[in-house]
């Protein structure tokens, strides 16, 4: 079967994606920024605001509300639980409606 989840590898630490493979021992990946351990994240397909994201951790259930990310780049971000460290990416996808809004087909159809 088939995976078709986005992965994101990056350090747990500082969040930085810069990383030398295979250092300093074969199978193990280093961050350069910190030179702690690298992770992959899957990155969970979100359409909408991240915003609209629960800031609740699926992991300990704790709310992380005031938590920034650390990792924030091209609609891609991975949050760090405060309490239990466990990372949690999204993918934001461009909204496919309008909230709202009566579509109309000469929009739809690119005349004005």
């Amino acid at each position: 079967m088939k995976d078709n989840s986005i992965q994101l590898t990056l350090c747990p630490s500082c969040g930085s994606t810069y990383y030398l493979e295979n250092y300093p021992v074969q199978g193990t990946s280093t961050c350069t920024d910190c030179g702690h351990g690298v992770t992959s994240v899957s990155l969970i397909e979100i359409q909408g605001e991240i915003e609209d994201v629960s800031s609740i951790c699926t992991s300990c259930g704790k709310d992380n509300e005031a938590e920034d990310p650390i990792f924030e780049e091209d609609n891609k971000f991975v949050y760090k639980c405060a309490v239990c460290g466990k990372l949690e990416g999204y993918l934001m996808l461009p909204p496919t409606f309008w909230d709202d809004e009566r579509i109309d087909d000469n929009v739809l159809m690119g005349y004005r």
